[in-house]
């Protein structure tokens, strides 16, 4: 092993230790929605559900932080589209606050954002998105679960 290597392992293992510390510090104090959208063209019920293509996007709005907490605004959306067309979309936004006794830093919250933060909101999303079909009389199918792929960005698309 060179010492190049040995410098990055070290440095993925410290980082991982801090972001490991920064995780068990943290504790959530609230969620709340803070929008929700929702658009249905008129030719939805022509389609049968099977020749949609469906889109689930997450994306983080804003993040701001204290000495003590994290105040993230996130927004998850479903969109159905026959072609180009988009025939139903579903949006829904939170925020979340979380407190930690850990300093941290951009990169922690980066790496939190996508770790922490989604897989926490998309039950939420998921139940949402279940109202307001059941609201409408959509009569959709149950949203998948969340399927994460590790990845460097903090917005996301998973397509059926």
């Amino acid at each position: 092993m060179t010492c190049n290597t040995k410098q990055l392992l070290g440095d993925i293992m410290e980082q991982s230790e801090r972001y490991n510390n920064f995780i068990r510090l943290t504790e959530i104090n609230g969620i709340r929605l803070t929008g929700s959208e929702f658009f249905k063209s008129e030719d939805f019920d022509d389609y049968d559900f099977a020749e949609l293509k469906k889109g689930i996007t997450y994306q983080v709005e804003t993040v701001e932080t204290d000495d003590e907490a994290i105040y993230p605004h996130i927004c998850w959306m479903l969109s159905m589209k026959k072609g180009n067309k988009i025939v139903l979309k579903i949006k829904a936004c939170y925020e979340l606050a979380y407190s930690s006794n850990e300093y941290f830093d951009n990169s922690i919250v980066e790496v939190f954002m996508s770790n922490a933060i989604k897989p926490a909101t998309f039950p939420y999303f998921r139940q949402k998105v279940n109202a307001i079909s059941n609201d409408a009389s959509l009569e959709m199918p149950p949203l998948p679960i969340l399927k994460l792929i590790p990845d460097n960005s903090l917005a996301t698309e998973v397509e059926e």
